[in-house]
């Protein structure tokens, strides 16, 4: 499968300026005076940013309250939480064939050949493991034997899609589907395009570790973005600028426990083994589409540096900026230049 066939195959982030949760992180980025809104949904934070001089106030709301009612729409419809769902029932049918929504068929289309892509790095169906791994240090890790049990169940060649008949289906009946590193990315690319169909072409939609900045702020005057120091939750590691392209960003530090004999487990699975990734600190994925761009900011996390680097190098619009588990910042070549580091160990 080439790079060509697939299209553009394709944490915490901040937009430098915009989007800073405290206000000492901000990095200079000037431009016109920007209007923002937020809310809440998927459990995490979304906020649109736009020029204000661009966008009335009654337009900017309006935009914002579609985008929020999508979001709402796509939860009903790709949330493996929500016992209503099309992706809910598929986990509840004990390996039977159940009817699948054309546009779910289509995220799990996406989902599968991404997979494929990252050679099982991001799998939809590392879900079969999320209920032996709890991060709220209280619940003891899982023993060696419970991993190795379940294993069989993980790999995305059990989700067996049939877009004729309009079903899906889990060989195993044991294996669950979550799109929980995919759903977010497919959320900001129907806003995105929602946006511009009202007419908005120059804003940034940030949700969660997603990132989608369009147009620029004004002439000459790019977006700039920042990576969060994996280690150090006040400060920036790198800044750059992106127009028409997706910023997200995976890391070890969001959900993460350390074990009393000093472990940090934290909730990017590796699909292979069962258990936490290791070697990488965070990994950041700058790409035009963002659905892809969010299931390859886990594939390249659980591939690691070299594996990683490789995959992205082969797929022309992609750029990947990766922290080992040293804290050394590794990026592809086409970030060369474009890159500014602000804080180095």
């Amino acid at each position: 499968m080439t790079r060509d066939t697939l299209g553009l195959l394709l944490p915490r982030l901040w937009l430098l300026g915009l989007l800073v949760g405290c206000p000492s992180l901000a990095v200079a980025a000037p431009g016109p005076p920007l209007a923002s809104r937020d809310a809440r949904r998927f459990t995490t934070e979304v906020k649109l940013t736009v020029v204000e001089a661009k966008v009335p106030a009654t337009t900017l709301d309006a935009a914002f309250a579609a985008v929020l009612a999508e979001f709402d729409r796509l939860d009903a419809l790709l949330s493996e939480w929500r016992p209503d769902t099309p992706i809910a029932r598929l986990n509840a049918a004990g390996g039977q064939a159940v009817p699948m929504p054309a546009e779910a068929m289509g995220v799990l289309e996406t989902a599968r050949l991404l997979a494929e892509v990252t050679r099982g790095g991001f799998d939809p169906t590392f879900a079969t493991l999320a209920d032996l791994w709890r991060f709220d240090g209280k619940t003891p890790r899982p023993s060696e034997a419970a991993v190795a049990a379940r294993l069989p169940a993980v790999g995305y060649t059990h989700l067996a899609l049939d877009p004729r008949a309009g079903t899906a289906r889990l060989t195993d009946p044991r294996t669950r589907i979550g799109l929980g590193a995919i759903a977010k990315g497919y959320a900001v690319a129907r806003a995105r395009d929602l946006l511009r169909a009202r007419g908005i072409d120059a804003f940034c939609l940030k949700v969660g570790g997603e990132l989608y900045c369009a147009g620029e702020k004004g002439p000459g005057q790019p977006w700039t973005v920042g990576i969060q120091h994996p280690r150090d939750p006040k400060a920036l590691v790198a800044s750059l600028p992106i127009k028409d392209a997706a910023f997200t960003t995976s890391g070890d530090y969001e959900r993460v426990v350390t074990r009393p004999d000093g472990t940090r487990d934290h909730h990017i699975l590796d699909p292979h083994t069962g258990w936490p990734a290791r070697g990488v600190q965070s990994v950041t994925i700058l790409a035009r589409d963002p659905t892809e761009a969010d299931a390859l900011s886990t594939g390249v996390f659980v591939l690691g540096v070299k594996a990683g680097l490789a995959l992205i190098e082969g797929m022309p619009g992609a750029e990947a900026v990766i922290i080992d588990a040293q804290g050394t910042l590794h990026t592809t070549r086409g970030l060369k230049g474009a890159l500014t580091l602000l804080k180095e160990d």
